[in-house]
């Protein structure tokens, strides 16, 4: 429900965007390392040989609504929801809870809701470089599932980034966009780096590229750290 309604808010402004975009992604975990709590629970990776991902479809939207000449403003939502099947090596405490060494399933949901402001750094004929900064909402959860008892433990909360893209023009149809956003801390990290080749036609732009998404948190209450891999594939749209 609450996508949904997230979905609709931000579609129903899109008479006033400049552009719509929307990836579609193959999702693969080369990394996620999970224990909870980070000081006593006991670490896995189900991006291990031993666990199988049961769902790789990734979906992104972005709008971007344009400001003035050198600025805009950029709404995402980038859902994310997977399941792993597999087994624990050995007896496992997540959450509180003790899970015996053995077949279990791990749910797994890292939805992102971003709005960010960019401004123009720099342009001439073949490149044009914006930066800025993004206010980031993560609505997580991780749970584990085994023989009829489960514990999940769930995530809510904001997180600030820097913001930087970079196209480069081969010619008025081919183009090459970076595309990041990310920060640092001692308390953890957050990165989210795509690298797209387009092709315009008109007013639709057709890409396929790469994006990882890499980040995580290490204190007592979770330790966690993830790789994600998303071969992408999509289209742009700009209202004149």
């Amino acid at each position: 429900m609450k996508t949904s309604f997230l979905f609709l808010m931000l579609f129903s402004t899109s008479l006033f965007a400049h552009e719509l975009r929307l990836e579609t992604s193959y999702v693969d975990f080369s990394r996620n390392d999970i224990a909870i709590p980070g000081d006593t629970g006991n670490m896995f990776d189900t991006a291990d040989s031993q666990w199988n991902q049961k769902n790789n479809l990734g979906v992104r939207v972005y709008y971007n609504h344009v400001l003035s000449e050198n600025s805009s403003l950029r709404f995402l939502m980038a859902p994310l929801q997977t399941s792993f099947s597999g087994e624990f090596d050995s007896n496992t405490n997540f959450n509180g809870k003790q899970f015996v060494a053995g077949r279990a399933n791990v749910n797994y949901k890292f939805n992102s809701y971003r709005v960010g402001y960019h401004k123009k750094w720099f342009s001439n004929e073949s490149l044009l470089v914006n930066y800025g900064f993004v206010g980031k909402i993560r609505d997580a959860y991780i749970e584990v599932e085994q023989n009829g008892q489960s514990s999940r433990r769930s995530d809510f909360g904001f997180v600030p980034l820097l913001h930087l893209d970079a196209r480069y023009f081969f010619n008025e149809t081919y183009s090459f966009l970076a595309d990041i956003d990310g920060l640092a801390s001692p308390q953890g990290r957050a990165f989210d780096v795509g690298l797209f080749v387009e092709r315009k036609f008109k007013n639709v732009n057709g890409f396929v590229g790469y994006r990882f998404v890499e980040g995580g948190a290490d204190n007592d209450k979770v330790k966690t750290f993830s790789f994600i891999n998303l071969v992408t594939a999509g289209f742009s749209y700009s209202f004149e």
